[in-house]
C-alpha cells in the first residue's frame, strides 16, 4: 500500500512516463529529452503512464511517413528500382522504428507488421505499388523490416548503457539520409537486366490451321480471369485491328490501359511474331515488353500444341525476388489468353449437326 502510495507521488515524464527522481540538477528526462521543472506541476505528472496505443502509435506513425516518403522519392523522383528501395529501404526504417519506439522485443515485431501494412497502403495510394507487387514485397521487404527494427532497438540499449542519447529526429534524419544515398548510388550504377523470355504451351483440341485462324480472329475475352487478374494485373478484354501480314498492327486492350504490337513475321500454320510498340497497362516501371510469338505444332491427328513466348527487359530488383512473381504473372496472363483461344478454335472446329429433313404440307 506505501509502495502504491509513493509511486503515485513521484514525478514522472508527461512525454513517455519515464521516472524524473533522483536526477539531482538534471532537467531533461533522459529518455526523451522533454524539458521539466520540479517547482513547476504542469511540467511533470504523477499519474503512472497508460502504456497502450499511445505509447508507440506516434512513433510508428512518424516512422511510417517517413518510409513511405523515402520509398517514393526512391521510386519516382530517383528511379531506383532495385535492392535499394525493397531491401536497403525496409531494413532503415525498420532501424527507425526500433530506435524510436520504446517497447519490448515481442512487442516490436508485431509493431513491425502494423508498420509494413501502413507501408504498402502509402504505396499503393501513390501508384507505386498495386495487390499483386504488395503481396510478393511482403515476401522481400518485410524480414528486412523487422531485423532492421530488431538492430535499431539493439543499437539504442548499447548507446544508452555507454552514456550517449542521440536524439531521435537526428537519428530518424540520418537513417533517411543513407537510405535515399542508396538508392541514387544504385541508380547512377545500375546496369540493364538481361532480357528474360517466358513460354507457357497448350494443347487444342483443333488441327493448326483452325488454331492458327483463332489467334487471327481471336478478339473478345469472355471467359472468366484467375483471382490473381481479378485483382491486380492487368486483365485482356479484347484486341483491335489485324495481325495478318507483316508490319500490320494490333492494340490490345486491357482493364488497365492498352498494348499495341507490330507484326514481324506471319507462317501460317505455324509461326505469328510481334514486337511491342507501346505499352501502357501501369507496369512501365515494372517491365518492358520486347516481344512475342505464337508458336504452333501438330500434336497427333487432331491436336495442336500452341506456345505463347513473351521477352521483356526486367526492372525490378533484386532478380531472385521479382523474377519468381513476373514468371507466375506472365504464366496466369498466357494461360487466360491461350484458353480463350482453345475454346475459339475447338468451337470452330465442331462439326455442325445435320437437321433431319422435312416434308413440306401443302
Amino acid at each position: 500500500m506505501n509502495q502504491r502510495t509513493d509511486e503515485r507521488k513521484t514525478p514522472k515524464c508527461i512525454g513517455c512516463g519515464y521516472t524524473l527522481s533522483g536526477l539531482g540538477d538534471i532537467r531533461v528526462c533522459p529518455e526523451c529529452a522533454r524539458v521539466f521543472d520540479p517547482s513547476d506541476p504542469s511540467t511533470y505528472t504523477l499519474r503512472r503512464p497508460f502504456m497502450g496505443w499511445h505509447y508507440w502509435a506516434t512513433g510508428v506513425g512518424i516512422t511510417a511517413a517517413i518510409g513511405i516518403a523515402i520509398m517514393i522519392v526512391d521510386v519516382l523522383v530517383i528511379g531506383a528500382g532495385g535492392g535499394s528501395v525493397w531491401l536497403v529501404a525496409p531494413l532503415l526504417i525498420g532501424m527507425m522504428c526500433g530506435y524510436y519506439v520504446r517497447l519490448k522485443v515481442y512487442a516490436l515485431v508485431l509493431v513491425c507488421l502494423l508498420l509494413f501494412t501502413m507501408l504498402v497502403l502509402g504505396l499503393m495510394s501513390a501508384s507505386v505499388a498495386g495487390m499483386y507487387c504488395a503481396l510478393i514485397l511482403a515476401g522481400i521487404a518485410l524480414v528486412p523490416l523487422i531485423v532492421g527494427a530488431l538492430l535499431g532497438h539493439g543499437v539504442r540499449g548499447i548507446l544508452r548503457a555507454r552514456g550517449f542519447d542521440l536524439h531521435r529526429p537526428l537519428v530518424l534524419a540520418l537513417l533517411a539520409a543513407l537510405a535515399l544515398g542508396c538508392a541514387a548510388y544504385e541508380r547512377l550504377t545500375a546496369r540493364p537486366s538481361p532480357l528474360r523470355t517466358v513460354s507457357t504451351t497448350a494443347v487444342v483440341g483443333a488441327p493448326p490451321e483452325v488454331c492458327f485462324d483463332s489467334i487471327m480472329f481471336y478478339e473478345e475475352v469472355k471467359h472468366p480471369a484467375p483471382w490473381i487478374l481479378r485483382i491486380g494485373l492487368a486483365k485482356p478484354l479484347r484486341t483491335i485491328g489485324s495481325s495478318r501480314t507483316i508490319g500490320d498492327i494490333k492494340r490490345c486492350e486491357y482493364n488497365k490501359g492498352h498494348i499495341t504490337k507490330r507484326v514481324t513475321e506471319v507462317r501460317s500454320p505455324e509461326l505469328l511474331a510481334f514486337d511491342v510498340i507501346e505499352q501502357s497497362i501501369g507496369y512501365e516501371r515494372d517491365v518492358r515488353l520486347i516481344s512475342g510469338s505464337f508458336e504452333l505444332s501438330p500434336d497427333g491427328a487432331t491436336h495442336t500444341r500452341i506456345t505463347l513466348n513473351t521477352t521483356y527487359q526486367p526492372l525490378l530488383g533484386p532478380r531472385w525476388a521479382w523474377a519468381l512473381g513476373e514468371d507466375y504473372a506472365i504464366h496466369t496472363l498466357h494461360s487466360h489468353v491461350l484458353e480463350g483461344m482453345r475454346l475459339h478454335a475447338e468451337t470452330s472446329n465442331r462439326p455442325t449437326a445435320l437437321l433431319p429433313a422435312t416434308s413440306a404440307h401443302p
